[in-house]
C-alpha cells in the first residue's frame, strides 16, 4: 500500500508540475494579449486626443488650450483617465480643478464629438440635448460652426431650451437643409 501511495503521489506531483507549466504559458499569453490591447488603445486614444484637441480649440477660440491626455487604464482599473496640462506636460492634472464649467463642458463635447467622428462613421447619427447651458453667445456660435462644418454629413437631432441658441442655429444652418 505504501508503494502504491508513493506511485500515486509521484503521479500527482507530475500532474501538478504540468498544470503549473500550463498556467505559466497561459499567463504569458494573457500578458501578450494585454500588451497588444494596450498598444492598440494608445494608438486609438492618440487619434482621439488629436481630434478632441482640434474640436476643443474650435469651441474655445482665443483661450489657452491645454494639452489633453487620455490615459490607458492599468490592469486594476477599467476607466480611462482624462487629464490636462497647460505648462508642465510631465504632470497633467484632472480638468475639474483647473478649468471653468464651460471649459469642462467644452472638453466633454470635444470628447463626445471626436469619438462619434472616429467610431461612429458607419452610423452618422448624433443626438445632442441642451448642450449650451453654460456657454456665452460667442462659444455657442463656435459650437454651431462645428456642427455646421465638421458634422455636415451627420444626421443630428439637437434639442435646446435656449431661444437665442435656437435662433443662432436657424440663422447659421438655414441653407444646410435643416428642419427646425
Amino acid at each position: 500500500a505504501i508503494i502504491e501511495s508513493k506511485a500515486r503521489h509521484d503521479q500527482l506531483v507530475a500532474e501538478q508540475e504540468e498544470y503549473e507549466k500550463m498556467s505559466d504559458s497561459m499567463a504569458k499569453i494573457a500578458s501578450t494579449i494585454r500588451d497588444a490591447i494596450k498598444l492598440q488603445m494608445k494608438q486609438v486614444l492618440a487619434i482621439l486626443e488629436k481630434d478632441m484637441t482640434a474640436i476643443y480649440e474650435k469651441i474655445t477660440r482665443g483661450s489657452p488650450i491645454p494639452k489633453i491626455f487620455i490615459g490607458v487604464p492599468d490592469e486594476k482599473s477599467a476607466s480611462l483617465s482624462l487629464r490636462v496640462s497647460f505648462y508642465d506636460i510631465t504632470d497633467p492634472v484632472p480638468p475639474g480643478g483647473y478649468l471653468s464649467e464651460s471649459f469642462i463642458n467644452s472638453l466633454g463635447i470635444a470628447v463626445f464629438l471626436s469619438a462619434v467622428k472616429n467610431f461612429n462613421s458607419s452610423f452618422p447619427f448624433i443626438v445632442l440635448d441642451d448642450i449650451v447651458s453654460s456657454y456665452d453667445a460667442e462659444h455657442r456660435g463656435h459650437i454651431v460652426d462645428i456642427i455646421a462644418e465638421d458634422f455636415k454629413d451627420y444626421q443630428i437631432i439637437l434639442t435646446t431650451h435656449d431661444y437665442m441658441f435656437y435662433k443662432q442655429l436657424k440663422q447659421r444652418l438655414q441653407d444646410k437643409h435643416w428642419r427646425f
